[in-house]
């Protein structure tokens, strides 16, 4: 069995810059969505955060498609 440990933090260090980064894209939006929802067993427990995400994350791509059909 190998130590997990060394691995674990880097993970954690990389979750905490993901989510403290100021997104810049909307690809760089959509992974920290897709963070977040991963992350759903900590949050409601009826879902609706997750929900809440989701809707957000739909609203973020349908934004950059239509601003790339504009261009």
């Amino acid at each position: 069995m190998t130590d997990a440990e060394p691995v674990w933090d880097r993970f954690v260090s990389a979750e905490a810059f993901i989510l403290d980064h100021r997104p810049g894209t909307a690809l760089e939006a959509d992974l920290v969505f897709e963070l977040l929802l991963q992350q759903g067993s900590d949050g409601r427990g009826d879902g609706r955060d997750r929900k809440a995400l989701q809707h957000l994350r739909t609203y973020v791509r349908a934004l950059t498609n239509s601003l790339s059909v504009a261009a």
